[in-house]
């Protein structure tokens, strides 16, 4: 009786898990570095940068594919993710409103956390033709989860910024090594991959 009541308390523990659950599958596209063109700043990089033709990343929200292209989703998204997971690794419970922007939605996103629990609640607009994507995402419950998780799942796609800005040329070298230096103060404090990474 016991063993049927425990196994019960892991299912559901198990499926509770997967309705809110959000991990990221990174994609790997080709970066062509120009050798010569040099940048003003940092969100103009990469639609220079990726290939529009070039492999997506995807961001799984409870289940549901939401495509992160790296030529526009960095190009809009980026510096405000860095902001978002430097205070998040600052402060031990918080507050974080954003907008998250990709080609076919725009996700505005709330984000709680106290210790290490998060708590994500969104509201997506669809463009175009993509309305019914945006409803069938506003239905699902906020994401809640621990929050080294929620960090490591953007670390793939950090690191791969990291190296494409490293390797790039600016007029005002300060602007890259500002922001890298954001960037990896976040990097150094994820110790782990996101879960469809680890061995």
């Amino acid at each position: 009786m016991r063993e049927r009541i425990k196994m019960k308390a892991q299912i559901k523990s198990k499926l509770l898990e997967q309705k809110n659950s959000f991990y990221i599958q990174l994609g790997h596209p080709v970066a062509n570095i120009p050798e010569e063109e040099v940048f003003r700043d940092i969100r103009s990089v990469f639609p220079e940068v990726f290939s529009e033709n070039s492999e997506s990343a995807y961001l799984f929200w409870q289940q549901i594919p939401i495509r992160f292209h790296y030529t526009y989703e960095l190009y809009w998204n980026l510096e405000a993710l860095v902001d978002l997971f430097i205070a998040m690794q600052s402060d031990n419970s918080g507050s974080y409103h954003l907008f998250i922007q990709t080609e076919i939605l725009i996700g505005e996103w709330n984000v709680d956390w106290q210790n290490d629990s998060v708590k994500l609640r969104s509201k997506w607009t669809g463009k175009d033709m993509y309305s019914p994507l945006a409803e069938l995402l506003n239905k699902k419950a906020p994401l809640l989860l621990h929050k080294q998780v929620f960090l490591e799942e953007w670390k793939g796609i950090l690191q791969q910024s990291s190296n494409v800005l490293g390797a790039i040329n600016f007029k005002d070298l300060s602007v890259r090594s500002s922001f890298l230096e954001k960037l990896h103060s976040v990097l150094n404090k994820i110790d782990n991959v996101g879960q469809l990474y680890k061995r």
